[in-house]
């Protein structure tokens, strides 16, 4: 299991702890204050004379903790492929970065063929080939069990041949996603599968893969012991950034580029006044009340910040909000104010695209985007 920002929300202690007593940690720029690999860099599994191997990427985030320090990709991937690529037959990068970053290691290493990523706002991600790079990932939260399947042969490249289950999958995940009224069809998808039927047939020449994304059962009861030891986290996880919050100094009073709901009254009254009656007016409030107001993973959907940056580029800052950016303000889902007199674009058009960030499929699996947005939509100027 690769190191991501998460697993270190209660410090480097737990997480080396874990590593004594067998728990598979990798990370291959998580370093101690000496510049030495606090857990095993990657693994190689040996099966019946083929050699995977995996390595970890722990993505850059801010921290307090002197105890380590997380070094960029840059500094340490390029070392680590050479190294492994004369004995590994595959290998596969586990990586916590964002997609763009993914992307980017893909274009610039064609030695990794498979990158499994961890961005918490993409979810289930069908597989994109960049390179020689699939890049897919499952949703956070286990509630996804992500299977993908390779058949593997001497030629070290993955096959032209396969791109017409590829973009069968596609169709099939976007009828399933239009299913809950998410996202519609893309018709391109049956262009292409028509295209490709249409070719001549090519002869495989490299690797195959196929993919599916297998919901879990909501019905299977909950372990006890299990349940106790992620309340037991999630209390640790609170009174730990209950101390980072406190121990910061620098309070933010607004995040950059982001004004506050109350700045919009002096032009749109009306529209203020019915924001106030919605629930996102007390989206943080509800944390309160649960005890979650420390837990970065509910906070970043409960605020007014840059939800596309993600937690790893400033998610300690939501602990000190001042109290205008504590809710889901009009910015959120309209853009930023100080933009809005820059041209008639902005404030943005509001789509599913803009809702689907926070109400996703595994947050919110009633959510309709056509029945929502009527009951927040605020009244004509």
């Amino acid at each position: 299991m690769a190191v991501g920002p998460h697993d270190l929300s209660t410090g480097i202690e737990p997480l080396i702890e874990s590593s004594l007593k067998g728990v598979p940690w990798i990370s291959a720029n998580m370093r101690d204050p000496q510049n030495k690999p606090l857990v095993s860099p990657w693994r190689i599994v040996e099966n019946e004379n083929f050699n995977t191997g995996i390595i970890g990427l722990t993505a850059l985030h801010e921290t307090k903790d002197s105890n380590y320090r997380i070094l960029p990709w840059q500094e340490v991937l390029p070392d680590i492929i050479r190294s492994l690529s004369p004995v590994c037959d595959f290998l596969i990068l586990l990586s916590n970065m964002t997609e763009s970053t993914n992307k980017e290691i893909a274009s610039r290493f064609p030695h990794i063929q498979l990158i499994i990523g961890a961005d918490s706002r993409l979810g289930n991600k069908v597989p994109l080939l960049v390179n020689n790079t699939v890049i897919t990932q499952t949703h956070t939260r286990g509630k996804y069990f992500g299977r993908f399947q390779i058949e593997w042969n001497e030629i070290p490249l993955w096959d032209e041949a396969n791109k017409r289950e590829v973009v069968k999958n596609l169709l099939i995940d976007a009828e399933s996603q239009n299913a809950t009224e998410r996202i519609p069809i893309n018709d391109r998808y049956l262009e292409q599968l028509i295209n490709i039927d249409n070719s001549p047939e090519a002869i495989p020449a490299g690797g195959m893969y196929s993919y599916r994304f297998i919901p879990l059962n909501n019905a299977i009861p909950e372990d006890p012991v299990a349940v106790s030891v992620l309340n037991d986290m999630q209390k640790k996880i609170r009174s730990q950034n209950r101390k980072t919050a406190a121990g910061i100094t620098d309070k933010k009073q607004k995040v950059q580029a982001f004004a506050g709901s109350g700045s919009c009254v002096e032009c749109h009254q009306a529209q203020t006044e019915f924001w106030k009656s919605t629930g996102h007016a007390i989206a943080y409030d509800t944390l309160v009340i649960k005890q979650q107001q420390y837990n970065l993973n509910c906070l970043s959907c409960h605020v007014t910040w840059d939800l596309d940056s993600g937690l790893e580029s400033g998610g300690t800052n939501l602990l000190t909000l001042a109290p205008v950016m504590q809710s889901v303000g009009c910015e959120m889902c309209h853009g930023p104010l100080p933009q809005h007199p820059e041209g008639p674009n902005t404030p943005y058009t509001i789509s599913a695209d803009t809702c689907i960030r926070c109400h996703t499929k595994e947050m919110d699996d009633t959510f309709n985007f056509q029945e929502r947005v009527r009951k927040i939509q605020c009244p004509g100027n």
